[in-house]
This record gives C-alpha cells, structure tokens and sequence, in this order.
C-alpha cells in the first residue's frame, strides 16, 4: 500500500507530501489542479521514461519518492535477490533526474537499475492500480 508520495521540483510542483491511510485513497480536483502531474510522477517510480523537461524550471533536479508498506506481500525473496535491505513496514522507491539529464533510482536508499526500481512493482499483487474516470478497471496497472 502506499503511505506517502513526496513529489520535489517536477514540472509545476515545488513540494508536494501526500499522506495515505489504509483504505480507499481518490485523488480528484478540477481541470488542470495537477492530477496528471502526480500520475506523472507515480509513473517515473515505475519506470517510464524520464525527459529533463519535466524539472521544474529553473532547478537542477527533481525527486519523487514513495513510501510503501509491503508488510502483505511476500516480497523478500525480491529484496534478497537484488541484495537490497527489506523493511515490509517502510519500503522507499526514489527516482531522481538532474538537468543534466542522469537519472538514478533507489529502493531502501540502495541505487539500482531503472529495470530494477521498475519491476519491484510488479513482485507484489496490486502494488499500483490506477484507475481513470470513465473506465470499469484500472487501466494502467503495474503488478
């Protein structure tokens, strides 16, 4: 589950902390409120293509962070496996992207490949489910 998504310099964000509780969580606003933004981000975690355009101008770099609690997934062989510390209760995903266009992810604060901060989403069942408005399923989900 996710607990918290911290979002620093991306795009027309300067910070952004959002907090999570067990439940159902819906991010809603109006047009143009930053939703797409957000989903942005979520999708740098899980491996989508990086462009320095996406830096908040007139920085040198950018952060999305997520803090997850995988205490019901049985996901440490994947820890064990890519030799990354395993807290179920505290499992941090970042992904940075500096102006000069390197981009660098870490799980636990142990850099690994994009390939490997990608794929650990895909370990546990329903890590990430997106749905969109309109759709019955989610429509960009990541297991």
């Amino acid at each position: 589950m996710l607990k918290q998504l911290y979002i620093k310099n991306f795009t027309l964000i300067d910070e952004l902390d959002i907090q999570l509780h067990p439940g159902f969580s819906v991010i809603t606003g109006e047009t143009g409120a930053g939703k797409s933004i957000i989903l942005g981000a979520i999708g740098l975690l899980l491996g989508n293509r990086a462009d320095t355009k996406a830096i908040k101008a007139g920085c040198d770099r950018c952060t999305i962070e997520a803090h997850f609690d995988l205490s019901r997934y049985d996901m440490q062989s994947f820890f064990a496996e890519h030799d990354i510390d395993y807290d179920a209760d505290d499992t941090i995903i970042r992904r940075e992207l500096t102006a000069a266009g390197k981009s660098r992810a870490f799980i636990n604060d142990t850099p690994v490949s994009l390939r490997t901060a990608s794929c650990w989403a895909t370990t546990g069942p329903h890590t990430i489910s997106i749905t969109r408005p309109g759709s019955d399923s989610p429509s960009w989900r990541k297991r």
